[in-house]
């Protein structure tokens, strides 16, 4: 089993050599030419094709460098994975509902995405997947790959979502940078977050010791919400804000700690995605 091993991962350094065989086979005189963009390629290719460029050239230089015993744990652990994404697919279909869902909401409330594919590369909704994955694997008793997920979700990302938390659908990150959700949260559908949101947990209790965030509720950035409070449906938190207490139902509230400023609001916030009015009182001078 390690001979053949070995074995496969020479082979795919030498797939990535360069061959000897295409001397008896030259290219025609214009693919030859010393012009700046044909000597360098990759400078007028797609960002995906350079993508894949760049992770063919990491791949080789690892399987250059790394013994035969880390090629084939990094193989391992790349045949896991995968095995695991795919099981998640095949037996919880809903997952790819809750993709769609939630590819909508980044194409509905993020100007900056233009495009349906383009919420295909945004590390909000990439996060979010990832989550699902190891929400699964962490229901199904799997909870060593769950974290494992979450680790390296949590690096590559810095976006840091316990896969026993439960999210809904249409969940936008907006950034995602610095995000933290809690074991025990608990997310409603149509929620929209900022970067550095704060879903965090506050006591020792196992059953739940987090937030419970209402559907529709708007989270702007640098938002704090710690313990077991709840936010009613169709709320939003002002930017910087730090909630300790329950929020009711469409209303605003901003402040450190927050305080409402506004109540019976007529529409949910994510559809606007406003973070500006609403936050100030009143007065009357």
């Amino acid at each position: 089993m390690r001979s053949t091993s070995i074995s496969s991962s020479s082979s795919l350094v030498d797939s990535f050599a360069p061959s000897t065989s295409r001397a008896s086979h030259p290219l025609p005189h214009a693919a030859t030419s010393h012009h700046p963009s044909r000597h360098h390629p990759s400078r007028h290719s797609v960002p995906a094709e350079r993508i894949r460029a760049q992770a063919t050239k990491v791949e080789y230089e690892f399987e250059k460098r790394a013994s035969p015993a880390e090629r084939i744990r990094a193989q391992a652990a790349k045949v896991e994975y995968e095995l695991a994404k795919r099981e998640t697919y095949a037996k919880e279909p809903e997952i790819i509902d809750c993709a769609i869902c939630d590819i909508l909401a980044v194409k509905d409330r993020d100007p900056a995405c233009e495009k349906y594919m383009q919420a295909l590369f945004f590390k909000g909704f990439q996060a979010v997947q990832c989550y699902r994955v190891a929400h699964y694997l962490w229901k199904t008793g799997r909870t060593v790959l769950a974290l494992a997920i979450q680790s390296r979700m949590s690096q590559v990302f810095h976006t840091d979502i316990h896969p026993a938390a439960t999210l809904g659908r249409g969940i936008l990150l907006d950034h995602a940078t610095g995000v933290v959700i809690g074991e025990t949260t608990e997310v409603g559908d149509n929620v929209s977050m900022l970067h550095r949101v704060c879903l965090g947990g506050s006591g020792t209790d196992h059953r739940r010791r987090h937030p419970k965030i209402g559907h529709g509720v708007l989270l702007g950035a640098g938002v704090n919400v710690l313990g077991p409070v709840t936010i009613g449906r169709g709320s939003k938190v002002g930017a910087g804000s730090l909630l300790i207490t329950d929020l009711p139902e469409y209303s605003v509230a901003v402040g450190i700690p927050a305080r409402v400023v506004k109540r019976d609001q007529q529409r949910e916030p994510v559809q606007e995605m406003d973070q500006i009015t609403g936050y100030t009182l009143d007065y009357v001078i």
